[in-house]
């Protein structure tokens, strides 16, 4: 079963007050490729020194990363999104606004809901992410595509949405898309790789460099 997100008729809960966190937490990002002739997992993850290095697990090489993006989904303009029951209410209130957020700022993107996550391209799922991260996807790839990524939290109040939910769920969808982190935009990019003041302050939605890496990747 599926269904168009209508977010003017969604009702969520009374507005909670958002509360900027100064502490800076990392968001680890996972890509698995399950291509059966190069079956690898790599893993993006900021060194000590902040630089951000890919790890292939089947070859043991590293590289820095090259680009803003690492993959793309086949059709981005009808999305399938699964939301695990068992996830808070604040979680999924936050899941609901980062995907129409993104949906705003690239406006070609669809996002549909479906209770079947065999049929999602993203999927929203309990489970806390690893190495106490904010947020981790792993995105499945075979061949030139993504075809889906599965998305885990791990924020200290997962039952009080606020600006450091939101914005790490805008986060974790932008790598679902295809995005890759940076560590050198607090305050041009909502795929800096660290919830912080300085990166919250500047707005939690996707920024004009982040769409503009949205409607390249898929020649919107």
């Amino acid at each position: 079963m599926m269904r168009k997100f209508s977010f003017k008729k969604i009702i969520l809960s009374a507005a909670v007050a958002m509360a900027v966190l100064g502490t800076g937490i990392t968001a680890s990002t996972t890509m698995e490729n399950t291509a059966s002739a190069a079956e690898s997992t790599v893993t993006f993850d900021r060194g000590s020194n902040g630089q951000v290095t890919q790890y292939n697990s089947s070859t043991g090489a590293t590289a820095t990363e090259d680009g803003p993006t690492f993959s793309k989904l086949k059709d981005a303009t009808n999305i399938n999104v699964y939301i695990d029951p068992g996830l808070t209410s604040a979680e999924k209130k936050a899941i609901f606004y980062a995907t129409q957020s993104w949906s705003y700022a690239a406006q070609r993107l669809n996002f549909y809901l479906t209770t079947d996550p065999s049929q999602a391209q993203i999927k929203y799922l309990t489970g806390n992410s690893k190495k106490g991260t904010a947020g981790m996807t792993t995105s499945h790839i075979l061949g030139n595509y993504i075809t889906s990524s599965d998305v885990h939290l791990n924020l200290s109040e997962p039952d009080n949405y606020n600006n450091m939910m939101a914005r790490t769920l805008i986060h974790e969808t932008g790598h679902a898309l295809g995005l890759n982190d940076n560590y050198d935009m607090p305050t041009t990019s909502v795929m800096y790789g660290v919830v912080d003041t300085k990166s919250i302050n500047s707005g939690i939605t996707p920024k004009e460099y982040d769409v503009n890496n949205i409607d390249s990747l898929y020649g919107f």
